[in-house]
């Protein structure tokens, strides 16, 4: 009998351990897509945008840590890789508001190519 209750009071334990993480990570990837879509939004370039998300983020965090590898990757690829650099965020939050955010984020900067594309054809 009181193994079993042991057993129960662990359990309770770990699921509300498990609520708390969820709770504290799903708080993050909001501030993260707040962040990020606002610095966007005002400056249009996402390496600027991602480097002012920074300060909302724990310090020392894995979210934290997450966007600058990100940054990291972004600067140091030739072509700007900006999907792989997301998927590096991504690892770290997996909510689909972050998702869905960066693939909106990466059609905005394909067409901006594209526009630079069709203007430097068309002189």
């Amino acid at each position: 009998m009181d193994a079993k209750i042991i057993i129960m009071l662990l359990a309770f334990i770990l699921a509300i351990f498990i609520y708390k993480y969820k709770t504290v990570a799903e708080k993050n990837e909001k501030i993260y897509v707040k962040a990020f879509e606002a610095a966007y939004e005002e400056g249009g370039s996402v390496l600027v945008a991602l480097e002012k998300t920074i300060p909302y983020l724990r310090s020392g965090g894995k979210e934290e840590k997450a966007v600058r590898r990100a940054i990291l990757h972004i600067n140091n690829s030739i072509m700007k890789d900006y999907k792989t650099g997301f998927l590096l965020i991504e690892k770290t939050m997996k909510g689909k508001a972050v998702k869905a955010l960066h693939a909106k984020i990466l059609q905005n900067e394909t067409e901006k190519a594209q526009n630079r594309l069709l203007l430097v054809v068309a002189k």
